[in-house]
């Protein structure tokens, strides 16, 4: 593997990510928004803001996952991107890896932009833990990626990839426990939520940003995503062809 074409592939991924207007709505806009919006109404600025990090971080990771890795993963492979690509000194590891590094950077941007917004907005910085919240991206994001690049694995269709990856991210975002217990529907789904991998991210999440990750109340969600992530990995070098 070419270390410089693996850098110069993903700059040139990154770039393109930048350059879709839709991607840079949903996964920058759309988090800083409901930031600005709910925290101004908020009686107390300082403590709604450290409680919106992980969940908006969390929001930026499905948006990542299901459209710009899936959807664009398969886009690649249904236009012989990846195939042609394979003649190049980009070989199927770089493929991956630059994947996993274009969605990484993508995430850390995102939690950026939300840091200093948060700042801008309260006068100070969220009471959060930045080096264990760095670990819990890895451990999340990680998982969450490889879990929705399983379907991408089996679709050959980028329409219908996108209309998967549309219908998934609602449901995730609806079964994350984050839905108010209003009488036997919400109670229910909060439920239900507790076997999806949005409430297990979100879990993760806030342990981490908490600085509660090594804790016993985190270890089933840490669990779970790891777990998503080895499944993932099965799966994907199993059934995943860059051809």
């Amino acid at each position: 593997m070419n270390s410089r074409a693996l850098i110069a592939f993903s700059l040139f991924e990154l770039s393109l990510f930048f350059k879709a207007f839709l991607a840079v709505l949903f996964t920058f806009v759309m988090p800083c928004v409901i930031l600005a919006v709910v925290v101004s109404s908020s009686e107390d600025p300082v403590a709604m803001a450290t409680e919106l990090v992980p969940v908006l971080v969390g929001l930026i990771i499905v948006f990542v996952a299901v459209f710009t890795l899936a959807v664009q993963l398969v886009i690649y492979t249904e236009t012989g991107f990846y195939k042609r690509l394979l003649v190049t000194y980009i070989d199927s590891t770089a493929i991956a890896l630059s994947n996993a590094i274009r969605g990484y950077s993508v995430v850390l941007i995102g939690l950026t932009l939300i840091l200093a917004e948060c700042l801008i907005l309260t006068g100070v910085f969220p009471d959060i833990n930045i080096f264990w919240g760095l670990v819990a991206i890895l451990i999340g994001g990680g998982g969450f990626f490889l879990l929705a690049i399983i379907p991408a694995c089996f679709v050959k269709s980028a329409n219908t990839m996108f209309t998967m990856s549309t219908v998934l991210s609602y449901v995730i975002i609806f079964f994350s426990g984050t839905m108010p217990p209003f009488g036997g529907i919400g109670i229910a789904v909060n439920v239900i939520s507790q076997f999806m991998p949005g409430y297990h991210l979100l879990g993760v999440l806030r342990a981490g940003f908490e600085g509660d990750l090594l804790t016993t109340s985190a270890m089933i969600s840490t669990a779970y995503m790891l777990g998503c992530a080895a499944l993932g990995i099965f799966v994907v070098r199993r059934n995943l062809s860059w051809r």
